[in-house]
């Protein structure tokens, strides 16, 4: 099995429990890194753009995440 299929059903799973549990307020979206990339588009992306959550400006002594299935970043308007 390849990395890339053991992240998608990660990812699906995540997502059943996530609307599972989220239902009251309304289902998630999975989206691939550059679904979520192009909510960037018109700003200016701050390093490290979007990554794994985890890999989102972690700290010098901040031991490495298990893998989280999201994406994250932050762009600013210019």
């Amino acid at each position: 099995m390849s990395t890339l299929w053991l992240l998608a059903d990660e990812v699906a799973e995540s997502m059943r429990v996530y609307n599972e549990r989220a239902a009251a307020h309304g289902a998630a979206t999975p989206r691939t890194r550059d679904g979520v990339r192009r909510f960037f588009d018109g700003t200016e992306l701050l390093a490290p753009g979007v990554v794994a959550l985890p890999d989102w400006r972690p700290g010098p002594n901040d031991a490495r995440a298990a893998n989280i299935p999201m994406w994250g970043g932050v762009g600013r308007k210019p």
